[in-house]
Formats: structure tokens, sequence, C-alpha cells
């Protein structure tokens, strides 16, 4: 991004604010789509930043999710993230986690104790 379209921006909307170059981000993603074997799967970490914007841009790059929470993965659901592409991780998952996660038709539920095993 060039300087003066910072300054412009942080001008307009206020100061600290965050910008994103989607362009960027298309670049990145086909690079290292391009580095690794063909039937890998890229899955972008809904934690590392949970900016709705940013979540459809990998939904359209054909990315996966991995998301740790039921938090997360309402929010990749309401971006039109199909279910199938969603990683669902994390500890302590509840049974009402659980069963939202089986009723929403995540792709992959990984299970960590024999608890969250009981409460499917």
């Amino acid at each position: 991004m060039k300087r003066n379209f910072i300054k412009n921006c942080a001008k307009k909307y206020g100061s600290p604010l965050y910008l994103y170059d989607l362009n960027k981000i298309d670049s990145s993603y086909k690079n290292l789509k391009n580095s690794i074997p063909k039937n890998s799967k890229i899955l972008y970490s809904i934690k590392a930043n949970p900016n709705k914007e940013i979540i459809k841009k990998f939904k359209n790059l054909k990315c996966e999710f991995e998301v740790s929470s039921i938090g997360e993965v309402k929010k990749v659901l309401e971006c039109g993230v199909n279910s199938k592409n969603i990683f669902l991780t994390g500890p302590a998952k509840s049974h009402s986690d659980l069963n939202f996660a089986v009723k929403k038709n995540i792709g992959t539920l990984s299970i960590e104790s024999f608890n969250e095993i009981n409460s499917l």
C-alpha cells in the first residue's frame, strides 16, 4: 500500500485502524498453493484474524478453515463457508458444542478426549 493511501485512510476513518491488502493475500495464497504438493490442503486458522472480509477472501480462494470454538464456526458459516470445509479443533468442547457441529455437518471434528466421544 502506498503511504498516501494509508494517510488518507487514517484521516477519513481515524487512527488506529486496520488496512488489509486483499491482493497481497491473493498472491501469497497462490504462492503457497503452488509450492506444496497438489493434493495438500490449506486451512486458514480463524484465530489468526477473524475479520469477515478476510474469511470471505480465503473462502473465495477455496481455502478450508480451522476453528476452535462454536463462535468461530458460526462466524465462518455467516461468511458463506461450506460446513464441509470446516475443521473444528479445541479442547473441552461441550455436549452442546458437539451436537451443534454434528447438526451443521462440520467437515472434520477433532475429538480430544473420551468425554467428547461419550458426548456424541
